[in-house]
């Protein structure tokens, strides 16, 4: 069963269709052992934290070759029926996120606290209406997500607007949003910390637009 919700940031409209099912994909050795040899990942997060990431790594690349049903052995032909879709937002101002969010808050609970306030900060936010108090979430602006973003644009040189955004804003901006958007064709998909970056980016805007509409 699939729930589409639309979306609004500035000029572009974000839907999100949701999946039915947890589909929880637990993290792959070989993975695991490619994000702790790389020299960035390394030097940035321990050995615990990186099998977190392993873990959020391995959920995102799941939802998103389950729903375009791409074979999950084929990450590059994931990626770029993803980033087709992507393309296509450039146009249409609607770009899908096949993340199902019941399942990715019990990837949350495989978390450790640790790895989690290293790359998220969780909040509050109170209704002026209803007086409801709601959990808001955005990336971290002070923790080692902000040194991997640091060590990551010695390679990719465009996402320096997007560190820099987020060192100032301290949260998700509309230039960090265009920034994803319109360079994924600058993208080395091979390269696991950037199909990190990617997996850390829209579950971020997943999880800021379903908790925004709950």
């Amino acid at each position: 069963m699939q729930h589409r919700s639309m979306k609004r940031i500035t000029h572009l409209a974000w839907s999100v269709l949701v999946l039915g099912g947890l589909g929880f994909m637990q993290a792959c050795s070989e993975k695991s052992s490619g994000l702790a040899a790389d020299p960035t990942i390394k030097a940035v997060f321990t050995e615990a934290e990186i099998l977190d990431l392993t873990t959020i790594l391995d959920f995102f690349e799941h939802q998103v070759c389950d729903l375009l049903q791409v074979n999950p052995d084929s990450i590059r032909d994931c990626y770029q029926a993803f980033f087709n879709n992507v393309a296509s937002a450039q146009t249409t101002g609607v770009i899908y996120v096949p993340v199902p969010f019941d399942a990715q808050k019990e990837m949350y609970t495989h978390l450790s606290d640790a790895a989690f306030k290293e790359i998220w900060l969780r909040g509050t936010a109170v209704n002026q209406e209803t007086g409801d108090t709601t959990v808001r979430m955005n990336l971290s602006f002070d923790g080692k997500y902000m040194r991997f973003l640091e060590e990551l644009k010695t390679d990719y040189q465009i996402l320096e607007a997007y560190r820099l955004s987020l060192s100032q804003e301290h949260k998700i901006s509309k230039v960090m949003i265009e920034t994803v958007l319109y360079n994924y064709q600058q993208y080395n998909m091979e390269d696991l910390r950037m199909r990190l970056f990617i997996a850390l980016h829209y579950l971020t805007l997943n999880d800021m637009y379903e908790r925004k509409n709950e």
